[in-house]
């Protein structure tokens, strides 16, 4: 699929007018000051392309990225940032995203949602073309809340108001460049109403009102140490099992597996929170429910890809 209309905006980062020997040591200096949070390691040693392009959309951005062979991390920035909320059409190649237990695969034409304020993996193709819209998280989850639990989900293009979105991307794909900057902040606004016409995941009658009863009693109760998903369940006056298969078709994981989510998500903003900064890490493990900080930093490595002290070194010097 062509992308003529980014191609019109001068290259951000293009890896041909680099020294072919530098070409991975620019890129994975370069990719994470465009996109904070983020770190790269390429296949290659001298990737052969590379090229990212950005056109301001108003409160948000329309990124086009070509990569080769590539693994990708994210973590949400620190305290303050204003946490983005993001489409993402594959243009070309292969993508396979993770987030929050959940993962798919992309291929050419495919849509997928990313949510900013919580970390993602995308592992590339030898040669991937990805296009994305960057909108504030929170005036898209005020307008479409279910599509929170949407994310890192393939969405099936011959389901119609996905095909309706994948259109509209494309359309602004190529006329965004050309477009001035009140038509740009208009068009980003129309594309937030608009993914109002994604489906929300099919479900039973009372699935909505439990589950949130469920997150909302885990919300109050995670630093509690010893809460178990017993304890959700009889506070539900539910089973068990039938409050684990309801969770898990909506979030993705068990109750027990959104304990231990939401625990590890609170922990990492205590560690990026500068007001935290006297506390060490195991006093915010067992400020979160934790009993245990060797269980807790094998679990946050095991999530982040770091541990909870390189976590809160980063932050710093984000910060700084």
């Amino acid at each position: 699929m062509e992308t003529a209309g980014l191609n019109e905006i001068p290259a951000l980062l293009d890896l041909a007018m680099v020294e072919e020997q530098r070409r991975a040591e620019v890129w994975v200096t370069a990719a994470p000051a465009l996109f904070p949070g983020l770190t790269v390691q390429h296949a290659r040693a001298a990737p052969p392309v590379g090229d990212i392009r950005c056109v301001e959309m108003g409160s948000g951005a329309l990124w086009a990225v070509r990569s080769s062979a590539a693994l990708v991390d994210y973590a949400p920035a620190g305290a303050g940032a204003r946490p983005l909320f993001t489409v993402m059409m594959q243009m070309g190649g292969t993508t396979r995203i993770s987030q929050r237990n959940r993962s798919c695969e992309l291929y050419d034409s495919d849509l997928v949602l990313l949510d900013e304020r919580f970390a993602f993996r995308l592992e590339t193709s030898e040669l991937g073309e990805i296009a994305f819209l960057r909108m504030p998280r929170d005036a898209v989850l005020s307008r479409n809340p279910h599509l929170e639990h949407l994310t890192a989900t393939r969405l099936n293009g011959a389901e119609a108001g996905v095909s309706l979105i994948g259109d509209t991307l494309v359309s602004a794909i190529h006329t965004a460049p050309f477009l001035r900057g009140q038509q740009r902040s208009a068009t980003l606004i129309a594309m937030i109403h608009l993914l109002g016409a994604m489906d929300p995941v099919p479900s039973e009658t009372a699935l909505g009102w439990r589950v949130q009863a469920a997150m909302a009693f885990v919300e109050l109760h995670f630093a509690t140490p010893g809460l178990r998903a017993d304890d959700v369940a009889a506070d539900q006056r539910i089973s068990r099992r039938r409050l684990d298969q309801l969770l898990q078709e909506t979030l993705g994981m068990s109750v027990a597996g959104y304990i231990a989510h939401r625990r590890l998500e609170q922990a990492a903003t205590d560690l990026r929170d500068p007001r935290s900064a006297r506390r060490n890490v195991s006093e915010i493990a067992f400020a979160n429910g934790f009993e245990d900080p060797a269980h807790f930093a094998r679990s946050f490595k095991r999530r982040h890809g770091i541990s909870p002290l390189r976590w809160r070194q980063i932050a710093r010097e984000t910060s700084n």
